[in-house]
């Protein structure tokens, strides 16, 4: 379909993750409301289309869905406002980012940067030029860059965002247990997943 007016398309990965529910957390409240903030389900692709004119200061929120490659319910995942990829790795960076309250584009893109940096020293990526792991489909590379190098830089980022995604679930379900009601909320997920990557 042709993408509205002003718009990205954006993925949600772990393997492409269909049926999860996507907006922007405007409030940081840790959910996504449904007014203003709901914007719609991934496709089958793991695909959705995202409006252009985002704060600095949203964060990009994907709830649930199911795991193409795999079949299994994805947890919830998060990434900086201008992400167009949302995985296991953008939810490390998004809770490496700390932000002043109405921040700057320019704060935000620095913020992600030296966040990104971190963690992608840390877990010995080297993304090809001009990709970040905001932006980097580790898939799509796989499976249509005839580049070695690309090649291997996708397989490593598939690879980590694996392991990470297993790090954060066992700790997201065992902060669940212990809640009383079995939920995490977004901002639990930030903060867990802030210690896995203060850890890596």
């Amino acid at each position: 379909p042709t993408p509205p007016p002003g718009s990205d398309r954006a993925e949600v990965i772990d393997g492409y993750v269909a049926g999860a529910r996507v907006g922007f957390d405007k409030n940081n409240d840790g959910d996504i409301d449904d007014a203003g903030e709901f914007v719609g389900f991934t496709d089958a692709a793991g695909g959705i289309q995202l409006p252009t004119q985002v704060d600095a200061s949203w964060k990009l929120v994907s709830i649930g869905g199911v795991d193409t490659l795999t079949g299994k319910q994805i947890g919830n995942m998060v990434a900086t406002a201008g992400a167009t990829v949302v995985s296991p790795l953008t939810t490390l960076v998004s809770a490496l980012v700390e932000l002043p309250p109405n921040a700057t584009p320019q704060q935000l893109a620095a913020a992600t940067a030296e966040a990104e940096a971190k963690l992608t020293a840390a877990l010995g990526i080297t993304l090809p030029p001009g990709q970040t792991l905001s932006t980097f489909d580790p898939i799509e590379a796989m499976q249509t860059s005839a580049d070695p190098a690309v090649q291997q830089a996708a397989f490593v980022v598939f690879a980590a965002a694996q392991q990470a995604m297993t790090v954060v679930q066992a700790a997201t379900a065992s902060a669940a247990a212990l809640s009383g009601d079995g939920s995490v909320d977004v901002a639990d997920l930030v903060s867990i997943a802030r210690t896995v990557a203060d850890a890596i």
